[in-house]
């Protein structure tokens, strides 16, 4: 039953994921900003691929190929992280301090999956570390971001990642019944909240 109700909240993730992330293309097509356009698609595509892995790996109970997906799984979420980002930086810190931060998010995403293939399972609070300084990393310079981005832009940005960090609690908390699937609530709402400031990043 927990892994039904973790299969089906990110199942539903991507079936919303899908044609949202198409009609998000189709909008980034029309400012014919071609850098911004290609950061939106891979966001999309990192959008889609955290819940693609993560249902797979929920569905495939039993299956002896199951730990090979729940390496895809960890492994989605850098490159969710990384892909969220990516717009926000080229489009309005298109500058060297940009391209500082996009070449560390994208450098710790290479990081991240050597560490997922080779030491999935050990040192879970090193990834989870990880994810947390990949996610607020761009607040370590928070009025060179803040002063670029338009307000709402920012409020959702700040929304989705309370809504991760609270998410967190849930995800440790190992004894609460369903913990995994609150979590997983969790996660869509701060990867909706993300893909609604990408949405006010490009218009």
């Amino acid at each position: 039953m927990h892994e039904f109700a973790n299969w089906l909240s990110h199942g539903l993730g991507l079936i919303f994921g899908i044609p949202a992330g198409l009609w998000l293309l189709s909008v980034a097509y029309e400012t014919q900003n071609i850098y911004g356009f290609t950061a939106c698609v891979l966001f999309v595509v990192a959008f889609n691929l955290l819940y693609a892995s993560s249902a797979v790996y929920h569905y495939v109970v039993g299956s002896p190929n199951r730990k090979l997906f729940r390496k895809f799984d960890h492994i989605s979420i850098f490159f969710m992280i990384a892909g969220t980002y990516t717009p926000f930086l080229v489009i309005y810190l298109n500058n060297q301090v940009g391209r500082l931060y996009l070449m560390i998010l994208w450098g710790l995403v290479v990081v991240g999956i050597f560490y997922k293939i080779f030491l999935l399972g050990r040192y879970r609070w090193i990834s989870l570390m990880l994810y947390i300084f990949m996610g607020w990393i761009l607040f370590f310079n928070f009025s060179a971001f803040s002063s670029s981005l338009p307000a709402l832009c920012l409020q959702w940005i700040i929304a989705g990642g309370i809504f991760y960090m609270l998410g967190v609690v849930f995800y440790m908390w190992r004894k609460l019944p369903f913990n995994h699937f609150i979590w997983h609530l969790f996660v869509f709402a701060g990867s909706i909240s993300h893909f609604i400031a990408v949405y006010y990043c490009i218009i």
